[in-house]
């Protein structure tokens, strides 16, 4: 507006119109800014997330946003892949670590198992496959498939997938190898070549490993009967190192079991409470031996059994046992993988105290992975006591962080991860 017409406006009015020019030239040149980015920045595709209720129409930005620029995107930490099990290890959150050592039996044998619901829920370290969950073995293949997808789609760490299958009433595929128990077995070579044979089948239906052999000292007329290869103690460490060997050969898990030795034991824990009335020079002497053998030859893992023994005096259970797990397995014999506490949910375990007390208290002495075959209430109670023990430090992190890195390094070697 030239000079001469402001002559005679009210100082106020020409203020407000300047304010008003002032204001529209800033509009029309952010509009030009944002147009132009708009073109060098395409929107998202059709049928991409952020429609719904309340959703901006396409195109369109309010005035604020119009003048002041949003903050440059800074890509997400947790969006890249650990380089390492270590970085992993750092990374989870607490709930996630704790699901990491669950080993995990279930009901079903189809998608439409609860399973699959807790598999979504909860970052579930492994499963264990037994009879009442198979059919044939391209049904196996197909769950074991569905169990892997489902861990994959949930960004859940991948899923240890294992099963007994020593042969005889000691396996969980019936028609699949091998046909004969291990005492019927003619040679520590023989069940090596066996070994090798399983392990072809198991991977060839998804399965990452086997929870055994079992290398308990047989006795004459003992609990353990078939189960056992013999009652030379030599024969035992020949076949614990022939099977372990194979195993390792094969590119499967092998757990050998029930350390310390479970062959002269009251009773199967199946039934009730196992008491094994040797005391540990014993123990060293014979039951102790097959475990080193196979330790020797690498090992991965050691199934830790519920016998009660005179070093605890006949109270806790191997498998609740600082003693036992760290003094005896882990500085004595040398073991540096997974101590897997054997299943939870045994008459065993059951007559002495609550599944979820016995997960506490076997994380603390020293186990890696709890194996708890069911039922499901009681899976779940046993989550939840672990985790409220490590939030409150009853479980020390540290401890829950020592545990964890053994099972990544465990599943690393199997190649679930890198």
């Amino acid at each position: 507006m030239p000079p001469h017409r402001l002559r005679g406006i009210p100082r106020g009015r020409i203020l407000t119109i300047g304010a008003l020019m002032v204001l529209a030239a800033v509009t029309v040149l952010a509009g030009a800014l944002v147009g132009a980015q708009t073109e060098r920045t395409p929107g998202p595709a059709a049928g991409s997330e952020g429609g719904g209720l309340g959703a901006r129409e396409p195109g369109r930005s309010s005035f604020l946003a119009q003048m002041i620029p949003p903050p440059a995107e800074q890509p997400e930490a947790s969006a890249e892949k650990p380089s390492s099990v270590e970085e992993l290890v750092s990374r989870l959150p607490l709930e996630r670590k704790v699901a990491q050592l669950f080993l995990l039996g279930f009901e079903g044998d189809d998608k439409r198992s609860p399973l699959f619901e807790d598999l979504e829920d909860r970052d579930i370290g492994g499963v264990v496959f037994s009879e009442r969950n198979y059919r044939k073995p391209k049904q196996i293949e197909q769950l074991t498939s569905e169990i892997a997808a489902t861990a994959k789609s949930e960004r859940h760490v991948a899923t240890l997938l294992l099963a007994r299958q020593a042969g005889g009433d000691e396996s969980a595929f019936a028609d699949l190898p091998p046909k004969l128990p291990p005492a019927r077995i003619k040679s520590a070579d023989e069940a090596g070549r066996i070994m090798r044979m399983t392990a072809e089948v198991l991977e060839g239906i998804g399965l990452d490993g086997v929870l055994g052999p079992t290398i308990d000292i047989g006795a004459v007329g003992g609990p353990i009967g078939e189960a056992a290869f013999s009652d030379d103690v030599e024969q035992v460490v020949l076949y614990a190192r022939a099977v372990v060997e194979a195993a390792e050969k094969a590119g499967i898990v092998s757990a050998p079991g029930r350390f310390p030795g479970l062959g002269a034991a009251s009773q199967e824990p199946d039934r009730g409470p196992a008491t094994v009335g040797l005391g540990l020079d014993e123990l060293k002497l014979r039951d102790l031996l097959p475990f080193q053998a196979a330790i020797e030859v690498g090992a991965p893992a050691i199934v830790v059994g519920p016998g009660t023994y005179a070093s605890d005096d006949f109270v806790t259970p191997a498998s609740q046992s600082q003693e036992l797990m760290v003094g005896l397995l882990r500085d004595e014999l040398g073991f540096e993988g997974v101590a897997i506490a054997e299943n939870l949910s045994s008459p065993a375990i059951t007559s002495l105290g609550s599944i979820p007390d016995a997960a506490v208290a076997s994380l603390i002495a020293g186990a890696d992975m709890l194996e708890i075959a069911g039922p499901r209430g009681d899976q779940e109670a046993a989550y939840i006591a672990v985790l409220n023990a490590a939030r409150r430090g009853a479980i020390p992190r540290e401890r829950i962080d020592q545990a964890l890195l053994r099972v990544l390094r465990l599943k690393r070697s199997v190649g679930l991860v890198k």
